[in-house]
């Protein structure tokens, strides 16, 4: 077995599905694959959240006659507004990324000279 699959009693996800390697289901040989499904997985459940909020809130304001469909298509952010829209995408880049990003900084630094690496 793979060493990076849990030691539980099913070695398998709650339900069922891929192994575990801590909290997290293996679905590859590569770790990095792995990360890669991981991003893939964290990027569409924002998604999926921001989309059924939008659709939400475009249909109420809709409805109350606040906001036409056609005014957002024309928004432009202010500079203040910009700059926190700029804070907020880089979270949301570090959260999508930060799986991949663990596993490439710890490859770094395993061949830097005394990193533990054969360097």
């Amino acid at each position: 077995m793979n060493n990076r699959h849990s030691a539980g009693p099913s070695g398998q996800t709650p339900e069922g599905g891929a192994p575990l390697a801590g909290n997290n289901p293996v679905y590859f040989k590569d770790p990095v694959q792995d990360a890669m499904m991981n991003m893939i997985l964290e990027l569409s459940a924002q998604l999926w959240v921001c989309v059924d909020r939008l659709y939400a809130l475009e249909d109420l304001l809709a409805r109350q006659g606040i906001v036409a469909a056609a005014s957002l298509d024309g928004y432009k952010p202010d500079a203040e507004r910009a700059a926190a829209l700029k804070i907020r995408r880089e979270r949301f880049t570090h959260d999508i990324l930060r799986d991949l990003k663990s596993l490439t900084e710890g490859a770094a630094a395993a061949t830097e000279p005394g990193g533990g690496g054969a360097g």
